[in-house]
């Protein structure tokens, strides 16, 4: 794959979220390991032609059921006995609109902070 490539994605994912790529990012970063200079987020951009197609395949389909709704698709994946640590997936495109609802209101996310909600991890897994 051109280097070009997944630079030029970096570079694409970095303007979405208002920042800009590092030049130098993981080990080699001087600066911050993430992929972007961003103050608040840690960007880590995979760029590959092995991407997670039932991951894909699953938000194409509920996509296409929220269309038919109006409504934006957004997949939650947990395990169980482990539900605080699930994982938030939605299509790049559904982002925006999707931040919009929540900063106007017009969708409430009671987020997790307890950790009496999660369960022991090993060590180096992220802990809520």
């Amino acid at each position: 794959m051109a280097k070009a490539l997944w630079k030029n994605f970096e570079r694409f994912i970095a303007d979405v979220f208002c920042t800009t790529r590092t030049p130098l990012s993981g080990g080699n970063g001087k600066v911050t390991r993430s992929d972007t200079f961003h103050e608040k987020l840690f960007l880590s951009m995979k760029y590959t032609q092995s991407n997670n197609k039932g991951l894909r395949a699953l938000v194409d389909e509920e996509r296409a059921k929220a269309v038919v709704e109006n409504k934006i698709a957004v997949c939650v994946i947990g395990e169980a006995g482990d539900r605080a640590n699930s994982l938030v997936v939605l299509h790049l495109k559904d982002l925006h609109p999707f931040c919009e609802m929540v900063k106007d209101g017009t969708v409430a996310c009671n987020m997790v902070s307890s950790s009496k909600w999660t369960k022991s991890v090993s060590t180096g897994d992220v802990a809520g």
